[in-house]
This record gives structure tokens, C-alpha cells and sequence, in this order.
């Protein structure tokens, strides 16, 4: 279609593999801009932001898979000061967002370049979230802050919900009983619903199978239960600004799911 556009509006013509290459060679600057710049600034510590809160969230986003390549997934980390309203809609405060095709590492490592050039997080509390998945632990981020006033790691909510259901998928009920129960971070709450589902399985061709679900869904509650305490409960000066890396999503995923395209990693 750009080659039409030109070759009609234009005194001069160009092939749409004359575009493609023009576009991958300016693509090839941009990511080579993208990655230098923010380890190109020396910033005085003295002239570093100081805030009060940073925000700092891991995700991935797997992508369609280009036919005869391995499935590419893009990798995204992204840093913000809190939420203010914009007339009625909320915005994010100095929002910046670094990616890889590559590894959770490098997005990490080009997030810790423009982090170190830019904050002095001496008397910051810093506010982590991931959905726990390979690559986005915590100590993750402990590698990219250095030293600061607190660093308080969650959880993400939205896939903490989802586990739950999945593995209570046989008892609706109880699923959204645990789910308060989590929410409440009360663990003899959760220890309850869980002898209450083991309880109430009717199934006996499945109950090997039910029961295992439990036992994987109190392990995973267990391995993360200090990120599941809910920000309410934690003594924090703010009550929102958490979650926001998944909503964010939606620029890539419209632009590079469920349209008939495929990736590789050099083209994501």
C-alpha cells in the first residue's frame, strides 16, 4: 500500500521490497538509538530526580508466530512516578517504557541504564510487579535499583486471579472465596478453602486430579505469599499505581496479534 501511495502521488517510484528495506535499516537505527541513549547521559547526582515513589513493572507479551520461526515474545519493562488526573482521566507521571524481542535481561538492563542516569533513589520507596513468570522474580529488580529507601514487590493481581481459577475450575464458588481470601492475606482463610474444596469434590473419577490442583494452587500461595500482601496493607503513602504494565499491553497486541501478521523476533 505505501508503494502504491508513492508510485501515484509522487514523480518517482519505489518497490514495496525497496520499502521494506528502507524500513528495516531506519528500524536497525532506531533500536541501536534506543539502546545507547540512556547510558549516553552523565547526570551529576546531585542534578538526579528525587521522588518519592517509583514504579517499576515486568511483562511479557508473546507474539504470533512468523510460519518456520520459533514463537517471538516481546519483553517490556516499564517505570512511571504515579498516577494524576488529567481532566477526568488518569494518567501516569513521566512514564517510560524499554523493550527486547531478545530476553527479559536486556529490556531489564536498558530500564537499569536510563534508571541510573536519570534517579537518585536514595530516599525512594520503589514499588515492583510482575506476574512472578521466568525472568520477572523479584530479585530481577533488586539487580536494577541499587540502593533505595524500601523496595516493596507484588504480585500482579490480574494473573494471581487467574491461577486461582484455573485450579479451582471444579468449584466456582470456593475460586471466589479464595480470591477474597487472598485479597484479605489471610492464610488461615486460605488453608480453610482449601480443606472445604478437597471436602466437596463429588467426582471420584477426578478426585486424584482435583486434589492435585489443590495441592499445586497451595504451593504456588505459598512460594509468593509475601508479594500477595495487598498494598492497602502495607503501610504505603499511595493506594494505586500498580497493574498497569498488562493495560499497556494494547498498543503492541493490536498491532501485533490477531491480524494475519506474523513475528520474528528481528521484525517484532
Amino acid at each position: 500500500k505505501a508503494a502504491d501511495a508513492i508510485n501515484l502521488l509522487t514523480n518517482f517510484s519505489l518497490s514495496h521490497s525497496a520499502i521494506h528495506s528502507i524500513t528495516q535499516r531506519v528500524g536497525q537505527k532506531v533500536q541501536e538509538w534506543t539502546e545507547q541513549k540512556p547510558l549516553s547521559n552523565v547526570t551529576m547526582m546531585k542534578e538526579k530526580r528525587k521522588v518519592p515513589v517509583l514504579f517499576i513493572e515486568g511483562d511479557g507479551l508473546l507474539l504470533t508466530r512468523r510460519k518456520g520461526k520459533e514463537r517471538a515474545e516481546l519483553h517490556r519493562v516499564q517505570i512511571h512516578e504515579g498516577v494524576a488526573k488529567k481532566g477526568k482521566r488518569p494518567v501516569l507521571v513521566n512514564s517510560m517504557m524499554f523493550e527486547s524481542a531478545e530476553s527479559s535481561q536486556k529490556a531489564f538492563k536498558r530500564a537499569s541504564g536510563w534508571i541510573e542516569a536519570t534517579y537518585d533513589l536514595r530516599n525512594t520507596v520503589i514499588i515492583s510487579n510482575s506476574d512472578g513468570g521466568s525472568g520477572y522474580e523479584k530479585d530481577k529488580f533488586d539487580l536494577i535499583i541499587g540502593k533505595c529507601a524500601r523496595h516493596e514487590h507484588f504480585r500482579d493481581a490480574y494473573h494471581v486471579n487467574q491461577k486461582i481459577k484455573q485450579r479451582l475450575s471444579f468449584d466456582k464458588e470456593l475460586s471466589y472465596q479464595m480470591i477474597s481470601a487472598v485479597r484479605e492475606w489471610d492464610y488461615t482463610k486460605v488453608c480453610t478453602v482449601i480443606s472445604q474444596a478437597n471436602d466437596r469434590i463429588q467426582d471420584d473419577y477426578r478426585r486424584a486430579e482435583y486434589e492435585l490442583e489443590l495441592t499445586k494452587l497451595l504451593s504456588y500461595l505459598d512460594r509468593n505469599w509475601d508479594s500477595l500482601k495487598g498494598l492497602h496493607l502495607r503501610y504505603l503513602p499511595l493506594r494505586k499505581g500498580i497493574g498497569v504494565c498488562e493495560s499497556n499491553h494494547r498498543p503492541y497486541s493490536y498491532r501485533m496479534k490477531r491480524q494475519g501478521r506474523g513475528f520474528g523476533q528481528k521484525g517484532a
